[in-house]
């Protein structure tokens, strides 16, 4: 708040001086230009700007510059104004840039995650039909196991009521 009070004064002390005989209409778009990127800057940036206003105020009242000498200033103050307000620009692209990005890498994470998902559904189903297809493996091989026995029976090649064949474990 006190920065933004104090770069208030400035704008109106060099509005209000006489003794730098302001061009009017450079008066007027400086104070413009100041206030459009006073409002879309931080703090520090504000601070910058205001001894830059405040720089030029007094150069232009202490060395007594002539009317051209005194718009030079003013170019040279509008310079490094702009430069400023560039470079804020910059950084807030370079912002918006790497928020974008931030949001895209979310986005690809949540696919990943969406994916895995899937993929451990598709493990879980593939295992109950590996242990499904197991337990149905050991039935139709102790049922092998009994016709054999039987016709070996019927064959004469084993006696009736002979010992098992031991099941197969897994």
């Amino acid at each position: 708040a006190l920065v933004k009070l104090s770069f208030v004064s400035i704008i109106h002390s060099v509005r209000r001086k006489q003794s730098c005989r302001l061009d009017g209409l450079i008066l007027g778009r400086l104070s413009t230009c100041c206030w459009n990127v006073y409002t879309r800057m931080m703090d520090s940036d504000i601070l910058s700007l205001a001894s830059i206003v405040e720089r030029a105020s007094n150069l232009s009242r202490l060395n007594k510059l002539s009317k051209i000498g005194l718009r030079q200033e003013h170019v040279n103050m509008f310079s490094e104004i702009e430069k400023l307000k560039n470079e804020i620009y910059a950084t807030k692209r370079e912002i918006e840039e790497n928020q974008k990005k931030y949001s895209d890498y979310l986005e690809e994470i949540k696919g990943l995650q969406i994916q895995l998902v899937n993929i451990r559904i598709r493990k879980g189903q593939e295992m109950k039909i590996k242990l499904k297809n197991e337990s149905i493996l050991k039935v139709v091989i102790k049922a092998q196991h009994k016709i054999i026995s039987k016709l070996k029976v019927k064959c004469g090649i084993e006696e009736p009521n002979k010992p098992k064949p031991p099941e197969i474990k897994s």
